[in-house]
């Protein structure tokens, strides 16, 4: 199923501008629709198999009038047949997964409900039994509207019982050429009523289901918003704060986490030679450069301020880390952004934006995130000394005997 996240906000208002859309949504957006909504009407057509089952056996008044010299046969199919019919039916409806099997299932209701009629009928002498036909209308009803079963089978459940009743009238000696004209007018109608409800019923339900879904949509996109920075589309401190909250509530208090901070060099003279704008657009191609370095989605990549990036990394050691801070910078490098405005030619920095990364490592239940934090911005104000454009790393260690933390300084 799709992820609600990765639904097109401009698909669904299309789709709710049509209204009179078609049986069925896109692809990916029906097969949404039908996981939704096919739990709650598998449970509405399991509900309402007590409530189908007085009513149908009440009917058994109406045999007593019109085919009573087959009272014992249609006694029987309500009661040992029909009846036990109708439960399973509504049991398998509400276990099966298949949204098409579903409906099928559901259509087998009306369907056994259709054959006992027409047993009765084709059994029964009694000059009253052609009325009994009439009671086919009242099951197609129950079929289209009150389980409203899938558009499809319901053109099919209706035609099928149009000519059914045709067809018996035209057999049967004792019902009229007019009387079958009838007959068949009054079924086509209300095969034609009961499909129609059944379309609109369908499509109110799929636009309410589109105004829902809508608003979902809005929810998930105000929500990412305001967990990433708009600029640099990385996480913003918001974001990071529920990270790490997270993780260190977590029950792995053993679990190595390691932070790397990131700050572009020289940046304030960049912005000074080329302009806000392009210091802007230098920001978006340096957190380009460092989510091209994630390992994972547990990975992640913040904003922290200006032009820091941090880069929080669960479940990784100091060396990993290093590597992954490595790769950072070298890819920053990679970019070739050209960065004239250097103040410094006798350092390290190449002709080009580059970038200073401190890292430091700890293990959740020994180390604070602000003794990470310290430590990482430590070593990061050291690799800006050593030079620029290289990565200093430290170590949050216990020490067994104290307990208290060490640093290990690379």
């Amino acid at each position: 199923m799709i992820a609600l996240g990765a639904i097109d906000s401009t698909v669904i208002e299309r789709l709710i501008q049509q209204r009179n859309h078609n049986v069925a949504f896109p692809g990916a957006i029906e097969a949404r629709f039908r996981a939704e909504t096919g739990t709650s009407h598998a449970r509405k057509v399991s509900s309402a198999a007590a409530q189908t089952a007085v009513i149908y056996n009440t009917l058994l008044v109406a045999d007593l009038v019109l085919v009573p010299d087959v009272l014992w046969l249609s006694l029987i199919l309500h009661v040992f047949v029909v009846t036990p019919l109708l439960f399973f039916a509504s049991h398998q409806v509400r276990i099966t997964g298949n949204w098409c099997r579903r409906h099928w299932i559901a259509a087998t209701m009306p369907l056994a409900m259709l054959a006992q009629i027409l047993v009765c009928f084709a059994a029964s002498t009694h000059p009253y039994s052609a009325h009994y036909l009439y009671f086919l209308l009242p099951m197609l009803m129950y079929g289209n509207i009150v389980l409203r079963i899938d558009f499809r089978i319901a053109i099919g459940l209706s035609i099928l019982t149009v000519l059914t009743m045709l067809l018996v009238g035209l057999i049967h000696p004792a019902i009229p050429a007019p009387i079958v004209a009838m007959m068949t007018l009054t079924a086509t109608a209300c095969a034609a009523l009961t499909i129609f409800a059944n379309l609109h019923l369908d499509r109110d339900i799929r636009l309410a289901w589109l105004y829902a879904l809508r608003d979902r949509v809005r929810h998930l996109q105000a929500e990412t918003a305001s967990r990433i920075d708009v600029l640099t589309g990385l996480a913003n401190r918001r974001s990071l704060e529920q990270a790490v909250a997270s993780l260190w509530a977590s029950s792995e208090t053993a679990m190595p986490v390691s932070l790397v901070m990131i700050d572009v060099d020289h940046f304030k003279s960049y912005n000074d030679h080329y302009g806000h704008p392009a210091g802007d657009a230098c920001l978006q191609r340096i957190a380009s450069a460092v989510r091209m370095c994630l390992r994972s989605r547990q990975d992640l990549a913040v904003r922290y301020g200006g032009e820091e990036i941090l880069v929080l990394l669960p479940g990784v050691g100091l060396d990993a880390a290093s590597h992954v801070a490595e790769r950072i910078r070298a890819g920053i490098v990679a970019a070739a952004i050209p960065h004239a405005g250097i103040p410094h030619a006798g350092s390290r920095v190449e002709p080009c934006v580059t970038a200073s990364l401190g890292v430091a490592s700890g293990e959740l239940g020994a180390t604070t995130y602000e003794d990470l934090v310290a430590a990482a911005d430590t070593c990061l104000y050291s690799a800006k000394r050593a030079g620029r454009n290289r990565v200093a790393t430290m170590g949050l260690v216990v020490d067994p005997e104290d307990n208290c933390l060490d640093l290990c300084v690379g």
